[in-house]
């Protein structure tokens, strides 16, 4: 997937969306983000086989991520 859209919050949060529409909460801190998504890619094919529709995933938890699914309104 390609990135269509990349935003820096006032505080330093990075926050992307990809064009498939899903968007990636990332958080501050570069030594941290890389982890973050690396543990996202490793469970997506998982999470992708379940038939969720996946649209924001929050990947600023130490230890896992919060999802929302594409029919839960914000």
């Amino acid at each position: 997937a390609a990135v269509t859209e990349l935003r820096v919050s006032p505080r330093g949060g990075w926050h992307l969306v990809l064009d498939s529409g899903l968007e990636l909460e990332l958080g501050r801190g570069r030594g941290e983000i890389v982890p973050r998504i690396a543990r996202f890619v490793a469970a997506w094919p998982k999470l992708a086989a379940g038939g969720v529709e996946t649209r924001y995933v929050d990947l600023r938890h130490a230890n896992g991520f919060a999802i929302r699914s594409a029919n839960v309104k914000k």
